[in-house]
């Protein structure tokens, strides 16, 4: 039985509050037509996204090492990659 994780809970709010801020965000620059701070704020939001994924994900693996979620194929094979890699 797979269970939450303090590092899975703990991206869970993250992405939650950076997802949130991203909203409000991009809703008030269309609001403002600042087209150019709308693809700035996507390119942050997809930054931040990315880098908390992966270094949560990297401890989470440290703490408690599982090959994949189960819910895409490509995990498994993407795991057994990085795993020979390291």
């Amino acid at each position: 039985m797979k269970t939450i994780t303090k590092n899975q809970l703990t991206f869970a709010t993250l992405i939650s509050i950076l997802t949130l801020a991203f909203r409000f965000g991009l809703s008030n620059l269309l609001d403002q037509r600042d087209f150019l701070l709308v693809w700035v704020l996507a390119a942050v939001y997809a930054i931040l996204m990315f880098i908390s994924g992966y270094f949560i994900g990297k401890k989470d693996h440290e703490s408690f090492p599982y090959a994949d979620s189960g819910f895409n194929p490509s995990c498994s094979l993407l795991s057994k990659i990085n795993r020979k890699s390291a």
